[in-house]
């Protein structure tokens, strides 16, 4: 590094705060300099200020200069906190030093705001390559703390998947409605940080996707000290990130969309026994219910369906919806066939569809979580010359991107076509389900709802959380997960309110008034039991629709 020269007749400690270029660029170190009295400055490294964050306002605000003149004292508070972090005054004409912190929650405890970097607590959002997409685009340059701050949100989705894409486009939706409606308690402002969690192609899996998944729970509810979290996708994930919230003990709220494993009701989330509610909450249903309404409604009422040959992702979500069908359509009947998602391959599944030939089936029930894996099985069914076989899908294959590929060949289109899925139904209403297409397609082109399966889930988690936020905001300043938590609980009852933008100040004014709302989603009531984090919902039958190109519900149960 190069510094401009100092004159030696200082008194010794005396300091300045200086910006030092770092390489490679385009970074600049907002720190400190004390004079020893021998000829040397010792180098103090305060703020690191990435233009990759848009943080360029903040690297010319007062205190952190770009020029060569450093400065020689501070006039403000608002000085230090813009160069060396939140919580670093001026005393006596100098800087002290920033908050010390271990999560964020520290800094928003002490401060009222801040993200915790190495030990202290910063003004700025912290860069981190896994955690790239965020809504508004200028939220690096928001402060933390302090007038016009954000308040930040989090969610955790495989965003190099256009099924994941989508549902995290759900969640933006839902924070630019809120933000331009009032935003949340005293009118602060909302943002979202979206974590990769699936690497290029959502390809990642075993050790590879578990420290995904830790890292981004860690950035979120370690360093960001996020109030709340939407996501991820799969039970598998969920697992992960819950067992990683309650081991480092972030006080943080995870309510996923999708994660619809029996295995998850009454997980441990509770960083206290003696907590009154769960950390975890999910907006989906329990595949308790998918797999009844399976068993019972869908493959049960066809007499000509007498066995049944389910083929399972040997995860948390195939096997709890494969066990809940089970027991609901009997032992005897059923052949259970489980593969390893991130082994197979067009060989593999060969393999799978011979063993699944020599029971002879009159039906056969694919339970994936990746429309691409339906499509590989698929393939393989046709080859072996079973396509007369009676197929049917769950919300895993619900994947346009995947599973109506033009692509396919036109066996395997054939065969999807005389297919029925199960899924969470997408919408109580036709109207509402409607009125929210129409939204989130103009304000994202790619996220069709008709497409993708828990894009309504997922928007109906991020106004429950936001209206968590704001209960728990109410409350005290110093709030955390906790008590965003206490804030869903107490949605059940009271003034019966809508979710969405035009009736989201009305919302939010009678939480803050009575402390508690009768909350209706677009996926339906949102009647979650405040002690499991869930509550039951309706599962549709989908089909593919006329055109090849789309879905269409054929009932619901």
């Amino acid at each position: 590094m190069s510094l401009a020269t100092m004159p030696e007749s200082l008194t010794p400690g005396t300091t300045r705060l200086v910006h030092v270029f770092a390489s490679p660029l385009p970074s600049w170190y907002c720190g400190s300099m004390t004079w020893s009295g021998s000829g040397r400055w010792a180098f103090r490294r305060g703020a690191l200020l990435s233009a990759t964050l848009g943080t360029l306002a903040a690297m010319l605000a007062p205190g952190c200069s770009l020029t060569s003149a450093p400065y020689d004292a501070c006039e403000n508070d608002a000085e230090c906190t813009q160069a060396f972090g939140v919580g670093s005054v001026c005393e006596s004409g100098y800087c002290s030093e920033p908050g010390t912190c271990s999560t964020g929650y520290d800094c928003r405890n002490k401060y009222g705001g801040g993200a915790c970097v190495d030990g202290s607590c910063r003004l700025y959002l912290p860069q981190n390559d896994q955690c790239t997409l965020v809504d508004p685009d200028d939220l690096g340059s928001r402060p933390l703390v302090g007038d016009g701050s954000t308040a930040i949100i989090g969610a955790i989705f495989a965003t190099d998947d256009p099924k994941n894409q989508a549902t995290a486009d759900a969640v933006r939706l839902a924070v630019r409605e809120i933000d331009d409606s009032t935003a949340l308690l005293n009118s602060q402002r909302i943002g979202v940080v979206v974590c990769d969690n699936g690497g290029p192609g959502n390809s990642a899996t075993g050790e590879e996707r578990t420290a995904l998944d830790q890292a981004a729970i860690d950035y979120l509810a370690g360093t960001l000290g996020v109030p709340f979290v939407v996501g991820p996708r799969t039970s598998s994930d969920a697992l992960k990130i819950v067992a990683r919230l309650v081991e480092k003990k972030y006080p943080t709220v995870v309510i996923s969309p999708s994660a619809t494993s029996p295995e998850l009701t009454g997980v441990t989330s509770r960083l206290d026994p003696a907590d009154p509610y769960p950390l975890f909450w999910r907006t989906c249903p329990s595949d308790a219910l998918q797999g009844k309404v399976l068993a019972e409604n869908v493959i049960g009422v066809d007499p000509a369906i007498l066995t049944v040959a389910v083929v399972y992702t040997n995860d948390a979500y195939g096997q709890g919806l494969s066990q809940v069908f089970l027991e609901s359509f009997g032992v005897d009947p059923v052949s259970l066939v489980p593969f390893d998602a991130s082994q197979l391959t067009p060989d593999s599944a060969d393999t799978l569809v011979g063993n699944v030939a020599q029971t002879n089936p009159d039906a056969v029930l694919i339970v994936t979580v990746s429309g691409k894996h339906t499509v590989t099985l698929v393939d393989a069914f046709v080859k072996a010359g079973l396509a007369g076989k009676k197929f049917f899908f769950t919300d895993g294959s619900k994947d346009a991107a995947n599973l109506l590929s033009p692509d396919l060949s036109a066996e395997v289109k054939a065969v999807i076509a005389a297919a029925k899925g199960t899924a969470p139904a997408s919408a109580r209403d036709e109207l509402t389900f409607k009125q929210f297409s129409a939204g989130l397609i103009a304000a994202f082109p790619g996220a069709d709802p008709t497409l993708y399966s828990f894009l309504a889930h997922a928007y109906d988690a991020a106004y429950l959380g936001a209206l968590g936020t704001v209960y728990a905001a109410n409350q005290k300043p110093d709030y955390d997960g906790r008590d965003v938590a206490a804030g869903i609980a107490s949605l059940l009852s009271g003034t019966e309110v809508e979710i969405g933008p035009v009736s989201w100040p009305m919302a939010k004014q009678a939480l803050i008034d009575s402390g508690q709302l009768d909350v209706l989603g677009i996926s339906g009531e949102l009647d979650l039991d405040p002690t499991l984090g869930e509550g039951p919902a309706p599962i549709e039958v989908w089909v593919v629709d006329s055109t090849g190109e789309g879905f269409t519900t054929e009932g619901v149960f």
